[in-house]
Formats: C-alpha cells, sequence, structure tokens
C-alpha cells in the first residue's frame, strides 16, 4: 500500500465515521434523554483498520490508535522505537513512521 492509498483509506475512514455522527445525532434528535449511541459498523472499522495495518506491515494496533485514540491525529500519537521518541499528528507522518519502522 503506497501512500495515496493510506490516505484515501484513512478519508474513507473519516467519512464513515461522520456518517455515524449523523446517525447519532438523529437518535439524539428523536429522544434527547437516551443514553443511546449509534455502534452501526464497528466491527467493519476493526476489521478495516486491520487490513490497513496487514497491506502496511504496520505493528498491530497503530493505525487504530491513531484513529481511535489519537482521532485522526488531532490528539498526536506518541511512543518510542529502538529508544527514540516519536509524535505522529498527520496521516502523512503515520504513514512515513510505518515505512521507517519497516526498513529496520
Amino acid at each position: 500500500m503506497n501512500k495515496t492509498e493510506f490516505k484515501e483509506a484513512i478519508a474513507e475512514l473519516q467519512n464513515f465515521e461522520k456518517e455515524r455522527e449523523k446517525l447519532q445525532s438523529v437518535l439524539d434528535a428523536i429522544s434527547s434523554g437516551s443514553t443511546g449511541c449509534v455502534d452501526i459498523g464497528g466491527y467493519f472499522i476493526d476489521s478495516y483498520i486491520n487490513v490497513v495495518e496487514i497491506a502496511l506491515n504496520a505493528p498491530r494496533g497503530w493505525v487504530s490508535a491513531f484513529v481511535f485514540e489519537c482521532c485522526f491525529g488531532e490528539f498526536a500519537f506518541t511512543g518510542e522505537i529502538n529508544g527514540k521518541d516519536f509524535r505522529v499528528t498527520s496521516v502523512d507522518e503515520l504513514y512515513d513512521l510505518i515505512e521507517k519502522n519497516n526498513t529496520k
């Protein structure tokens, strides 16, 4: 998977999340006191991310962390590789980090 394909894959995940947010807004409008949440497609998203990680030969969980914990780079994805700290805040940076990690 090249960088362009990776960026497209992440963009599609972002679009899917926006659609889920729209569904959540409808649920909230119908029943403002509800504690329900939209979880449609959760298994699909997890599987999609898994396939992307396999295609990139990315360390397991990196793309997932970037998507979920870091909100697509809104919050920095940080860690350490071989004693060197890293900080990723964009799709481009994540791809470059994965590629750099793969060359070692």
